[in-house]
């Protein structure tokens, strides 16, 4: 589910639900700690990119379209 969602964040092809989705579902782990202690988190169009990769689905894609 993380791939998918960051895969149409990442495309613009999500919709607010998703996007409120990967918010609640994923975005916590990519928190930035702050000077203060505090925490920042990025939006999601800035860490879907590391979101898809940490999913995996890249590696498996690459794997099925080059299985021989």
């Amino acid at each position: 589910m993380q791939g998918l969602l960051a895969k149409l964040i990442d495309s613009g092809k999500a919709t607010d639900g998703q996007i409120k989705d990967f918010k609640k579902f994923f975005s916590a782990r990519y928190a930035i700690e702050e000077e203060d202690g505090g925490t920042r988190t990025p939006p999601p169009k800035q860490i879907a990119p590391q979101a898809l990769q940490d999913s995996g689905i890249p590696a498996i894609q690459e794997a099925v379209i080059n299985y021989n």
